[in-house]
């Protein structure tokens, strides 16, 4: 009969195998933030990724958005679009950030109403789907004259 004895695990090899372990569980519970510990560089209140001056004369369509309902797309009071001139499907769209600054105008539901615009354009949090020529951001107004 020929058993085999089992090796006993040096204490070198057993403090390996230890730290490992915990290594691996401090690492695993340190990836669990809540959110609110996270910088957030997206939204409203996030960094400006590009501004759009009064200068450039940018014009769009100022809309009020009535229906909340498409998960594709953060909740939002007003709108902005525009395409860019010879590409009629390249659509940017903005979510307007400042809804205050809108209070002395009348704005229609969609398609809207012809104005142009200036502000301060921030990152959207939520990944839109959509033709790759469509870009979404928030915006910070700071002007805006219906035409």
């Amino acid at each position: 009969m020929n058993l085999k004895m089992k090796k006993k695990t040096k204490p070198k090899k057993r403090w390996q195998i230890t730290f490992c372990l915990l290594t691996f569980t401090v690492l695993l519970f340190n990836s669990c933030k809540k959110n609110d510990d996270i910088p957030s560089n997206c939204g409203c209140d996030s960094s400006i990724v590009f501004t759009i001056l009064e200068s450039d004369e940018q014009q769009g369509f100022l809309y009020i958005n009535t229906a909340n309902n498409n998960e594709n797309i953060p909740p939002y009071n007003y709108g902005i679009y525009f395409t860019e001139p010879n590409c009629d499907n390249c659509v940017h769209t903005f979510f307007v950030c400042n809804n205050d600054f809108l209070n002395n105008l009348e704005i229609p539901n969609y398609p809207g109403v012809k104005v142009q615009f200036s502000g301060k354009a921030k990152k959207v949090c939520q990944g839109i789907w959509a033709p790759g020529d469509y870009t979404y951001n928030y915006i910070t107004l700071t002007s805006i004259k219906i035409k």
